[in-house]
């Protein structure tokens, strides 16, 4: 990119500049957070309890635990909104349990081997609901064909606790998401970066040295005046745009000129000048200041538009225009 001596370009490329290095921080703020979920997962897990020990005893959920099963996982619950199934098991003191699993731990536990050697499986013990009690409790008695689960004695046969096989101890989703959510802002502030570098690169390329130094000495000249905190110049012979991007026209190009509003769910929120061109639609002065000033600053600013050159429409003109208008803006 040519050398600047602009002072208010300079502070444009400097301002996109910052929103790329916010961009790093994000992503560091992600890097950070992810090891540190890492950390919090991986730490040493603490002695497991035996489900049976702990099942009659109340504010024991989410303990981490292990049962010696003895029999192949059998089938009884399964929810549309959830991946993993709930399946009785026993183990080699015949006491009942309820796990929840993956169709992958199911695979590795339905084996005939676990009848004649228990598998010890671990987890982390979750209440037992009570739409899971009904279920557990019908699917039982209709597997025994007899009626041996009540509601009255579920919890000396079972107990309170059902075993999550697929639940980390220490769950770092929270760390995970967190991370996840910075990532996003990430790409987002850095694609909005390049974006601005890339239309302001591109503009700056049209002009030689010689006509942005003549550009700066006109932008120092006019610097001073009310619409500067819009920041937009419009200098002797060029209208300058500085809201997110380097935007530069020659008064020459201009073919029309108008006020547009910008919606969101159909109220205001701000307003701005729309710059059309003989191809092109630019969008200028759209930065945010006291609605009444900004009124009478856009009505200023078409007026001396008018004045820089003559045959500048003030209103829109669909004829002259190839690009598609903005859905969330309005003319007016």
């Amino acid at each position: 990119m040519k050398k600047i001596n602009s002072l208010e370009l300079t502070k444009c490329l400097r301002k996109q500049k910052r929103i790329f290095y916010l961009s790093l921080i994000f992503l560091l703020l992600s890097l950070i957070i992810t090891y540190l979920g890492y950390n919090y997962e991986n730490q040493k897990l603490p002695e497991p309890l035996n489900l049976k020990e702990i099942s009659l005893k109340d504010n024991k959920r989410d303990k981490y635990a292990y049962i010696d099963i003895n029999t192949k996982p059998y089938l009884f619950a399964s929810y549309e909104e959830q991946e993993n199934k709930f399946y009785f098991v026993m183990d080699n003191h015949n006491y009942l349990y309820v796990i929840n699993m993956s169709e992958t731990n199911f695979k590795k536990l339905n084996k005939e081997s676990v009848l004649e050697e228990p598998i010890r499986i671990y987890g982390v013990a979750k209440e037992i609901s009570l739409d899971l009690k009904d279920v557990a409790t019908n699917s039982y008695n209709e597997l025994m064909k007899n009626t041996y689960l009540t509601s009255d004695n579920f919890k000396d046969y079972i107990g309170l606790y059902y075993l999550d096989l697929e639940t980390s101890y220490y769950d770092a989703s929270i760390y995970y998401g967190i991370s996840g959510l910075l990532l996003i802002l990430f790409i987002i502030t850095l694609i909005i970066y390049f974006g601005n570098y890339y239309k302001s690169y591109k503009c700056l390329k049209k002009y030689s040295k010689e006509e942005l130094d003549r550009l700066s000495l006109e932008i120092t000249e006019v610097k001073d005046k009310n619409y500067s905190k819009l920041n937009l110049y419009l200098t002797k012979h060029y209208l300058v745009d500085l809201n997110n991007n380097i935007l530069i026209l020659n008064y020459t190009s201009i073919t029309n000129a108008y006020i547009c509003e910008y919606r969101y769910n159909g109220i205001l929120v701000n307003k701005g000048i729309k710059i059309q061109t003989n191809n092109k639609i630019y969008e200028i002065a759209t930065k945010k200041i006291d609605k009444k000033e900004k009124d009478e600053l856009l009505k200023i600013i078409l007026e001396d538009l008018k004045s820089k050159n003559k045959d500048i429409i003030l209103g829109y003109d669909s004829k002259k225009v190839t690009k598609k208008k903005n859905k969330n803006a309005k003319n007016v």
